[in-house]
């Protein structure tokens, strides 16, 4: 609601040109997964997703225990990109898009849960081409801001 998609021609085509890439990159991101697990599984201060059988790995969304940190989600993700290390958000909760905002006039106050949860995910980077040095890069970054931010 709200938004109108069209999927163009040329996004067709490349949809269909990635498709014949999916396994390739499904063990990339395999191995991606595996290396953030290995990797930072022992940091307290984070909660890591469940991967369960059929979880596509198209994101790895930490959750930052906030309780634990003296720094705020935005200034983790600032420090890192600091770092040269770009991280996203997903996703903004619903009752926060101006569109259901406005059409349903709903409240901030009225969801805590997803007010806390939404600021304090972030999103790491997963892409099949990142490479190892890289994918080091970022788990070393995590952990040297864990241990000087993390109370």
């Amino acid at each position: 609601m709200g938004y109108k998609y069209n999927l163009t021609d040329y996004a067709a085509c490349f949809g269909l040109w990635q498709l014949n890439q999916i396994e390739l990159w499904q063990l990339r991101r395999d191995e991606i997964v595996k290396e953030y697990i290995n990797g930072l599984s022992h940091i307290d201060s984070i909660s890591l997703p469940k991967i369960s059988k059929g979880h596509s790995k198209h994101l790895f969304v930490i959750i930052l225990d906030i309780d634990r940190w003296s720094i705020t989600r935005n200034v983790f993700i600032e420090k890192m990109n600091k770092k040269g290390i770009g991280l996203a958000v997903h996703y903004k909760p619903i009752h926060q898009l101006s569109y259901y905002r406005k059409k349903y006039k709903f409240k901030n106050d009225n969801y805590p849960r997803a007010n806390l949860l939404f600021e304090s995910i972030v999103s790491l980077p997963i892409y099949p081409e990142l490479p190892d040095s890289s994918l080091d890069h970022i788990i070393n970054s995590i952990k040297e801001l864990n241990d000087m931010y993390s109370k």
